[in-house]
């Protein structure tokens, strides 16, 4: 039930070049400059939120219960601030996308603190009642897939600090692989593979952070970075 509400909660660009080294930030040297627009299809999309403030041509703000504080910070990541309220959530959601044997990344440089009920998520909202996602929530590391509002499927580990790039991609076959990788050269390693049962065909991509109980009022905050949308067609 945690995991329904915590993904209920979180659903209520140009081509990229390669990522720079582990840490962040951004792009190799040698590498021709980004630019962080869509296409015109919006089939591809990159932020490495480089700006003084989310792209709007992306991205919207997200939130319920209170203002919230996302920012570019000094070291170019978005930062998620969110108030001091319970029960709520926060973060960024993108226009729409197609989705379509494509693939969503972003790095998680910083979760949400592990406090009771706390919660850092990247999510792919196909409908109002469709979503997938990964999270982070309290010490546990989780993928999860509900479909037409129904008990979510996934998968629950510890957390661990090899789970710092965060990635959801579709194939043909109406299937959902998620994936994580240490840093910004390693290799993807397969987490978990579930059906999607609908084509994300007019999708929306949530970066957000949250808090599910009514006695934690400081869910803390979180630091995300190199935001990717890869499909084959794109310049990586």
């Amino acid at each position: 039930m945690k995991q329904a509400l915590v993904l209920g909660l979180l659903a209520s660009a140009g081509c990229s070049q390669i990522f720079g080294l582990d840490p962040p930030n951004h792009v190799a040297t040698g590498d021709a400059p980004i630019t962080d627009t869509p296409d015109t299809s919006n089939r591809c999309l990159q932020d490495h939120f480089d700006a003084q403030a989310p792209n709007p041509m992306f991205w919207s703000i997200t939130g319920v219960g209170g203002a919230m504080n996302t920012v570019i910070n000094n070291a170019q990541q978005l930062a998620v601030t969110p108030p001091p309220v319970t029960n709520s959530t926060w973060g960024l959601k993108s226009i729409d996308l197609d989705l379509t044997a494509a693939a969503v990344e972003v790095e998680v440089v910083q979760p949400a603190p592990f406090g009771v009920g706390e919660f850092t998520g990247l999510t792919v909202q196909i409908d109002a009642s469709t979503t997938i996602s990964l999270i982070s929530l309290n010490d546990q590391f989780e993928s999860y897939v509900i479909l037409n509002g129904a008990a979510p499927t996934g998968k629950v580990t510890q957390w661990s600090t090899i789970y710092r790039f965060w990635r959801i991609g579709f194939d043909g076959a109406s299937n959902v692989t998620f994936q994580t990788r240490k840093d910004a050269t390693s290799a993807w390693v397969d987490y978990d593979t579930l059906p999607s049962a609908r084509p994300p065909t007019q999708a929306k991509v949530l970066i957000g952070v949250g808090v599910l109980n009514t006695q934690n009022t400081d869910p803390g905050d979180a630091l995300f970075d190199n935001f990717l949308l890869e499909r084959d067609g794109c310049v990586r």
